[in-house]
């Protein structure tokens, strides 16, 4: 076996072997919410197949595992359907239907393009790889629009979920937990990391593909991103397993038919008329009693409408 590894080849098999032993902690972890879980968990197995091949192609290692190399192209169909159905399963209270496995024709029908070289000879297999380096790793028009229509459907999920996850947040901010909010944080992180990542990747590989342009060293920093966004993910999951599983639930606005300005008078009178901040004492339901209203209802004004 021929173990001339480089360092990038290194650093991508370390995101690799990190990302399989997130997956096989999730796989085991409970959650109350177990449709995130498994979802997460199949695109950490993703990650770490998509790292493992790659791995091989940046060193000599692809003559010790030929059959493992291109195993992972058609894969990148999966991963914007997966985040999508990851995202709504953590916002609100979306279901999955049997509808939403219409996300995953692209990924079948890039498949069933693709299986002539996934299920090739590891002999023919390390033929194209050695002819695709030997060509200074340009690809070929039919492979080129492949990654186009892989980028372009990434993007659009990504951009799809950003825009419900602004509106979530601006709409519904006011009425989450301490929790729930770190959840939502987290959340936006993922996705704008994705996001950011599949931006630039998206100009980079237009440029490079259509400009017949190779840059080895942003190629390859593209993919070890990956390393670091696992290790920052196991991080937060050993920190708190909860905020990558939990359900970030629409809390209905209460106290909607509430006269606010009313209540807000009634506050500024009494603060200035029996000044009632002087009394060591003074609670939050002394105060609501004596301005007429509920604690809960002062708590919500307080919090709410005087922040």
């Amino acid at each position: 076996m021929s173990f001339n590894l480089t360092l990038w080849s290194l650093l991508l098999l370390l995101g690799s072997f990190q990302a399989f032993l997130l997956f096989i902690l999730l796989v085991f972890q409970k959650a109350e919410n177990q449709k995130a879980k498994y979802i997460f968990s199949v695109l950490m197995l993703i990650f770490s197949i998509i790292l493992f091949d790659h791995s091989l192609r940046l060193s000599e290692l692809y003559k010790s595992f030929p059959c493992c190399i291109y195993i992972s192209d058609a894969l990148w169909y999966l991963l914007a359907p997966l985040i999508w159905i990851y995202f709504k399963t953590r916002i609100g209270n979306n279901k999955l239907k049997w509808v939403d496995f219409i996300h995953f024709i692209p990924f079948f029908i890039f498949f069933y393009i693709y299986n002539g070289i996934l299920f090739a000879p590891p002999e023919y297999k390390i033929e194209v790889l050695e002819f695709y380096i030997n060509n200074n790793h340009l690809y070929s028009g039919p492979i080129k629009f492949f990654i186009l229509i892989m980028m372009i459907q990434m993007l659009s999920y990504l951009l799809a979920s950003l825009l419900i996850l602004f509106k979530y947040e601006k709409r519904y901010k006011e009425n989450f937990s301490g929790n729930e909010i770190n959840y939502l944080t987290l959340l936006k992180r993922i996705i704008l990391f994705f996001t950011f990542y599949f931006i630039f990747e998206f100009t980079f590989s237009t440029f490079r593909n259509f400009a017949n342009i190779e840059n080895k060293f942003i190629e390859n920093w593209s993919l070890v991103m990956w390393t670091l966004f696992i290790l920052l993910l196991s991080y937060n999951v050993i920190k708190n397993p909860k905020s990558i599983f939990a359900r970030i639930k629409q809390r209905k606005k209460k106290y909607h038919n509430l006269d606010t300005s009313k209540i807000k008078k009634d506050l500024y009178e009494f603060m200035d008329d029996s000044l009632p901040f002087l009394d060591n004492n003074l609670t939050l339901p002394l105060l609501a009693e004596s301005i007429g209203i509920t604690t809960h209802e002062l708590s919500y004004l307080i919090n709410n409408n005087l922040k």
